[in-house]
């Protein structure tokens, strides 16, 4: 049987001194029909003649056909990802950046076999993503664990968009794409400039769509890049936008679903949003978000869990308080109950005395420790929740 054309796009951006082990990555493959797309978005640092060159030079028969799009200007990730899919020509297309490299030889083969026994519902098919040291040669961590993927497959779509809500698990980088998918669900979302990945596993399972994993070794991802940033401060601006479209993801695809999510998972999430959006602004990102009326009316349960909790917490306090109160009111009252029966006495008198304004002193105590921690609690979340 004729094996189906598959597309594989090389992204390439100011990463000249690993392109052509990416180049080669692909160039080796043993699938019988390969169409390679070299695209670059407008480095500032690139050999054009000399990536034609390597190609030529060490492209086998099984590549049938290559093609190079050059960016005049910088467009970003998505943009480009788009630019170069409308493209291909392949049934099945795969991506990923110049910086990374294929993990073997039969990395097209086990793709397309994938494929061949899936389910038509089925429009992408994600391998292992090794995170790998700058050289590529000792592996850091797989990047999908087993327990994330358990049960993934038989998950229905909806199910599957529920479980990216929380987490995007899988690489794009290690997965392979129905090029008809672009056709029933639409491109790249054009308003994220530098994630592609994460914003189309939610769109595609919230439409219906599902995503297979399948259990083989698919990319070799260099340490570092824009995901993998570790500065907390001064952020430079492509990092920036990068944290804004995360935000902008959940913002757009995640919390007008939310009457789906049962509340821990509603909460688990936006714990994890507002998180992303402190180390936004605190990188010195200045755009405003979701103002924090509109957040109150996406999520009016968990602004009243926030504002209920502190008094919860508070009261747990108090209880506390009132079991050492009960210890005091019984040797309080033991005395009192001394004095009557011994008769008033300096010494019942004095116990009396002591225990009694350690007893009224413990319950005023209670009740102001009740109130300060409510109102600071209270103030720290008014300060969260609505400033930036």
């Amino acid at each position: 049987m004729n094996k189906e054309l598959f597309s594989v796009i090389v992204l390439h951006y100011n990463q000249p001194s690993y392109v052509f082990t990416a180049l080669s990555s692909v160039l080796k493959q043993n699938y019988e029909r390969i169409e390679l797309i070299f695209v670059d978005d407008a480095s500032s640092d690139i050999d054009k003649e000399a990536i034609k060159k390597y190609i030529q030079e060490n492209k086998n028969e099984n590549i049938e056909n290559v093609s190079f799009l050059f960016n005049e200007e910088n467009m970003g990730t998505v943009k480009t990802i788009n630019r170069a899919v409308k493209s291909a020509s392949g049934k099945h297309i795969l991506f990923f950046a110049a910086d990374d490299a294929l993990f073997n030889k039969n990395v097209i083969t086990n793709f397309n076999n994938a494929f061949e026994k899936a389910d038509s519902d089925v429009y992408m098919i994600s391998s292992q993503c090794l995170m790998m040291d700058e050289e590529l040669k000792d592996i850091i961590e797989p990047f999908v664990h087993h327990t994330q993927v358990v049960s993934f497959n038989r998950m229905t779509s909806y199910d599957q968009f529920k479980l990216f809500s929380s987490t995007c698990f899988l690489a794009i980088g290690a997965t392979a794409i129905r090029k008809d998918m672009f056709e029933q669900f639409g491109y790249f979302n054009e308003e994220y400039k530098f994630i592609e990945d994460w914003s189309y596993f939610l769109h595609l399972t919230r439409s219906g769509g599902r995503i297979q994993y399948s259990d083989f070794n698919g990319l070799l991802h260099r340490d570092g890049g824009i995901s993998h940033y570790l500065s907390t401060s001064s952020l430079p601006p492509h990092v920036l936008q990068y944290k804004l479209d995360l935000l902008h993801i959940y913002e757009n695809e995640i919390f007008p679903y939310f009457k789906d999510f049962g509340f821990v998972e509603q909460v688990n999430i936006f714990e994890k949003y507002k998180a992303e959006k402190c180390a936004y602004y605190a990188g010195g990102g200045t755009q405003n978000l979701l103002p924090p009326f509109k957040l109150i009316r996406t999520f009016p349960r968990y602004y009243l869990n926030v504002i209920v909790s502190p008094f919860v917490n508070s009261w747990v306090l108090l209880i506390k308080s009132i079991r050492a109160l009960t210890y005091v009111s019984i040797i309080y009252f033991a005395a009192v109950f001394s004095q009557k029966a011994l008769g008033s006495t300096f010494i019942t008198n004095l116990i009396t005395v002591c225990v009694g304004c350690i007893f009224y002193t413990m319950i005023v105590a209670s009740l102001l420790i009740l109130v300060a921690i409510a109102g600071l609690k209270l103030l720290r979340i008014i300060k969260r929740c609505f400033k930036g």
